[in-house]
């Protein structure tokens, strides 16, 4: 496994959250299941953090070691 740097609860479904990941993907969980329902895969290096945008819900950005931001939209269709 690889080592989570970020943990963030989703401000519009308090069951939900978010993980920033070594490995450089983002996955979205449920709290009542352990297997990520959403997986963003874009990054080449950590993601460090992230943030859900507090007006759009399903929207989040994360920051990497790849000096890049991602603004994921996870409203639409899978992003694996």
């Amino acid at each position: 496994p690889k080592k989570v740097f970020g943990v963030r609860w989703n401000p519009f479904d308090k069951k939900q959250f978010a993980t920033c990941c070594e490995d450089g993907v983002l996955r979205i969980f449920n709290s009542d299941n352990t297997s990520p329902i959403r997986v963003g895969k874009g990054h080449t290096a950590k993601i460090f953090t992230c943030a859900w945008n507090p007006v759009i819900p399903n929207v989040i950005a994360t920051s990497s070691d790849d000096c890049n931001v991602i603004v994921w939209d996870f409203s639409k269709a899978d992003t694996d």
